[in-house]
């Protein structure tokens, strides 16, 4: 077969992922529904390489690896009664998200902000950046802290885990603080301060994948909220409208950070062509990459040489866990060191959760894990429709949705702060609705 059939195949393969998608929403009524994200998520992750960059062949192998996997996630959610988990949902309102309503939570998430901020400058200071630079050099503190990063001479200490712990969690609480503001006004305050500390580390540190975490956070404690008021319907035109005029506004200080960083593979280029394959690099080139390893490795031509004889037994896929018990396994800046590189539109060593998962259980292994945790998802997920206030559920909810997100860069459990997120939160949490009764029990209203 020639490139365009190849490339024309793997764009069916992705809107098979599709298809699936909106069948399961037919069957179950919203595509506020753990299987449905999946699948969407990744019928964007694989269309919009596809299309955009049509010049670039394609083996649609690795396409029909990724909806296989999309396939057997949603099996996993065979077992449940939905019917039965929706309509128990169907009895919550927006009134029963008074306890996420409170100043406490309101405290803890200036609180995280503040802490976030201090801790990524204390951080930085450690790992020899003045604070002077940092305030009034962003650009240049932005570029010499991505060479050094690529250069392994950036020092991940405690006051680093800090800084990205709380990141992440302002976010989370921003999505729930968001959700609930009724004026319009303070509702953009809550969404622009949610994201200070991601961009001020994006910003510093040239990291813009701390973003992008960020929105995932974001979004999943405000898909959350409309889920525990029963409101099912996860697109319209107004949230698409506000999710593009927020892009946009996001757009700017992204180019900063790109454009402060630079790239020594470009050097006599526009600015205009290093944010093209900027943006191909980090948001398209992934896939690419994948198929191209997907490809190697069951023994067909591919574009860079990789290493198969590798086999990490689950220390890809779980390494903080590995790391804790002294038996990690010693990974490349960036994960993997093969770069997959077209001259003038991709630079990446990015290549999706599945080639982790492949190098740690291979290829059948691969889809019992993502069965697997399709299983563990749904199950929550299905507890969570069925449960009037579950907030361990809620954050697994949460962090599931984030691990969907982040699958086409690697996976979520390999960054060290999945764990400590998931627990500050819960904790953070469970005193919110400590507070919370007791300020009922003093409320003059309830004292009649």
């Amino acid at each position: 077969m020639n490139d365009l059939a190849l490339k024309l195949l793997a764009i069916g393969l992705s809107f098979s992922v599709f298809f699936q998608c909106y069948l399961i929403k037919r069957k179950v009524g919203t595509y506020l529904f753990p299987p449905c994200i999946f699948s969407m998520a990744w019928f964007v992750f694989t269309i919009c390489p596809l299309i955009f960059l049509w010049q670039i062949p394609v083996n649609p192998l690795g396409m029909a690896y990724i909806l296989i996997c999309t396939l057997v996630f949603s099996l996993s959610a065979l077992p449940f009664n939905w019917a039965k988990a929706y309509k128990l949902n169907s009895k919550k309102c927006k009134n029963d998200l008074k306890v996420f309503d409170t100043k406490f939570l309101k405290y803890c998430f200036f609180i995280s902000i503040a802490l976030a901020i201090l801790f990524a400058m204390l951080a930085a200071i450690e790992n020899g950046f003045s604070l002077q630079k940092m305030i009034f050099s962003v650009m240049e503190t932005s570029n010499d802290y991505a060479r050094k990063r690529i250069w392994g001479k950036i020092e991940y200490t405690s006051l680093g885990k800090l800084s990205t712990m709380f990141v992440y969690s302002a976010a989370a609480m921003g999505g729930f603080i968001y959700y609930l503001e009724s004026n319009r006004y303070y509702k953009n305050i809550f969404l622009a301060i949610s994201f200070l500390p991601a961009l001020y580390v994006m910003l510093t540190q040239s990291s813009k994948v701390v973003l992008f975490i960020s929105l995932s956070y974001f979004i999943g404690s405000n898909v959350l909220m409309k889920l525990q008021s029963n409101q099912l319907k996860l697109f319209d035109k107004k949230i698409l409208i506000k999710f593009l005029i927020y892009g946009l506004i996001l757009i700017v200080p992204i180019i900063i950070s790109v454009i402060s960083r630079g790239n020594d593979l470009l050097i006599g280029v526009s600015a205009l062509d290093l944010l093209l394959h900027s943006f191909n690099s980090y948001l398209l080139g992934s896939f690419f990459a994948f198929s191209d390893f997907f490809a190697s490795y069951l023994g067909f031509d591919s574009l860079v040489e990789y290493a198969h004889n590798v086999n990490y037994w689950g220390r890809y896929t779980f390494k903080p866990l590995f790391d804790a018990m002294d038996m990690g396994a010693v990974f490349p800046v960036g994960i993997f060191s093969e770069q997959y590189k077209i001259t003038g539109l991709i630079n990446t060593n990015i290549y999706t959760i599945f080639r982790g998962l492949i190098y740690d259980y291979g290829l059948f292994g691969s889809v019992v894990f993502i069965f697997i945790s399709g299983l563990i998802i749904n199950s929550a997920f299905y507890k969570l429709l069925c449960d009037k206030e579950n907030f361990f559920l809620s954050i697994i909810f949460i962090t599931s949705i984030v691990f969907i997100f982040f699958a086409d860069l690697m996976s979520l459990f390999m960054a060290r702060y999945t764990l400590p997120v998931f627990v500050l939160l819960y904790v953070i949490l469970k005193l919110n609705r400590h507070f919370y009764q007791i300020d009922r029990l003093n409320s003059p209203q309830d004292g009649k």
